[in-house]
């Protein structure tokens, strides 16, 4: 996620809702972190940055947490998940990077949340629950809030097949110098609609030299029938490289850690596929130069195998080659702030990068989707970003080539697809992202799903209709700078999500639609929706 500060670090996509702040001066640099400026393409860092900047305020005791509050009733379609009544005329009003998760009538949906970020407390990981099948939401405010773990956002939820839901978040211990940068676990229990810390499964130490960032959870059935949780995440250190770790548990309170990527990788944005006694572990890889030359986007999507009983790494394979998906390359916080952006008017930025989606069906064949453009970044309307998917018949050996699944590309419209994520049920391959529309002025956005096949033996899932799934289109806001004091700049979600209960998918995202009066004047606030299908 990122400081207050004007997110200094490169991005690929974190914690979200960032916080802006200046790039360190000389007279700050007791307060820069070791492994800040390698150009790793992070924004959970800007946070660490800010809090740091505090100076050692490690003593807080005064709890950070929203109140609940039923999200209000849409009046231009989809349903409203978060709370608008919460953010009353503040600026700090950012509610997005959206993880949904749903089992029978109950749909869990978390996100970053700006409104009660960041002093004398860090807490930015909201989540909101319906009991009617997502009719309706009750914005829960935001996760536990203790002095020694401090949620600052990155949120993915999941749930067993009793229906306990499980939520994890990046957090810190304190604020200022000596924290330490975690990873925290919750749980709700079935039944119940508010998540209680259950343990922190990762502590890599002193903040000033080592960060965890972007954490993706999952859980299913090991090889001995027992419930098993998994969560992969990005280690970032005094050195380059930025390996991929997957942190597991069969009772979510002891935990082991596993290197599942090279240990000289530069890697971010990883989720893991449960399947029996074996754990598949994606992720999005830089080429060696493009380690700390942000003009350099070309990559690889990655997945390897880790036996569960062992923890060991049978084999890592590419699934395919990446370019670059974004329209250009622009400076978000400072000058050397570079990321890949889709870009509708000046300074109305979304910073974009490849991470894949992953998941597997009951035959096992496992299946991953990212966004790039043949060309890579720039280009004409003919080189617009799209959504790419392969799939893996033999259990990560290789992968088919990549198809593009979305739709058509336009001659008049740069009709740009990104941030899209996939699941799978008895019906099909269900994906959704956004795309972007012509609008009247300038561009738009709107979030749209596709159903596709399952793979069969010899034959690829074969696409659907790409349908337009939020009922009106909306705008990249103003982003570079950013119209919230808290969020880095460029940030415009990162991440959306599409779950399944079995027979509905749930998709949620990130939306701009909503017109608000703030502090500042009327703005576009980025709210958090969804539609079920």
């Amino acid at each position: 996620m990122s400081r207050a500060l004007r997110g200094i670090l490169p991005v690929v996509g974190s914690l979200a809702l960032l916080i802006a702040a200046p790039a360190p001066t000389a007279a700050d640099t007791n307060a820069t972190p070791a492994w800040y400026g390698h150009g790793h393409r992070v924004s959970s860092g800007d946070l660490v940055v800010r809090a740091l900047a505090m100076g050692n305020n490690s003593t807080i005791a005064t709890s950070r947490s929203g109140t609940a509050c039923a999200a209000e009733a849409s009046t231009t379609g989809n349903v409203q998940v978060n709370c608008l009544a919460e953010d009353g005329t503040s600026r700090q009003n950012t509610q997005s990077e959206t993880t949904v998760a749903a089992f029978g009538n109950t749909v869990v949906v978390g996100y970053n949340d700006s409104v009660v970020c960041c002093f004398p407390a860090i807490n930015f990981t909201g989540y909101s629950v319906s009991t009617d099948g997502g009719k309706t939401f009750t914005d829960q405010g935001n996760l536990p809030w203790v002095n020694s773990v401090q949620p600052i956002g990155d949120p993915t939820v999941a749930h067993d097949d009793s229906g306990n839901f499980y939520f994890a978040s990046l957090a810190l211990s304190s604020t200022g110098f000596g924290s330490r940068s975690l990873i925290s676990f919750y749980k709700m229990a079935a039944g119940s609609t508010t998540f209680q810390l259950l343990s922190v499964p990762v502590n890599v130490g002193d903040e000033l030299k080592f960060f965890a960032d972007k954490e993706y959870l999952a859980v299913g059935r090991d090889q001995n029938g027992q419930t098993h949780f998994y969560i992969t995440w990005t280690f970032f250190s005094t050195v380059v490289p930025s390996p991929i770790m997957l942190t597991d548990s069969s009772d979510g309170v002891n935990w082991r850690t596993t290197m599942v990527s090279t240990a000289d990788a530069c890697a971010q944005g990883s989720n893991p596929v449960p399947a029996g006694g074996t754990v598949y572990v994606s992720w999005f890889q830089s080429v060696p130069a493009g380690c700390t030359n942000f003009s350099i986007t070309a990559a690889n999507a990655m997945m390897a195998t880790v036996d569960v009983a062992s923890g060991t790494v049978a084999n890592r394979t590419a699934i395919g080659p990446i370019n670059g998906s974004g329209d250009k390359i622009v400076a978000c916080n400072n000058a050397a702030d570079l990321r890949e952006v889709i870009e509708t008017a000046p300074g109305h930025d979304a910073r974009n990068f490849e991470m894949p989606s992953t998941t597997i069906d009951g035959n096992g064949v496992l299946y991953a989707a990212w966004n790039d453009r043949p060309a890579g970044v720039g280009g004409g309307n003919s080189n617009a970003t799209r959504i790419f998917l392969s799939v893996s018949r033999d259990g990560n050996q290789t992968w088919s080539a990549p198809q593009v699944i979305s739709g058509r590309v336009s001659r008049q419209v740069m009709g740009d697809r990104f941030q899209p994520w996939i699941t799978i049920d008895g019906s099909g391959v269900h994906a959704m992202w956004y795309q972007r529309v012509a609008g009247n002025t300038v561009d738009l956005i709107q979030a749209d799903k596709e159903d596709l096949t399952l793979a069969t033996a010899s034959a690829d899932p074969q696409p659907g209709a790409e349908t337009a799934i939020s009922s009106v289109a909306f705008p990249i806001v103003q982003t570079n700078p950013q119209q919230d004091p808290v969020i880095s700049f460029c940030y415009m979600g990162d991440y959306n999500n599409i779950g399944s209960n079995g027979t509905t998918r749930f998709v949620t995202w990130g939306d701009n639609r909503n017109v608000v009066q703030t502090s500042a004047g009327a703005e576009n606030q980025p709210d958090v929706f969804l539609q079920s299908y």
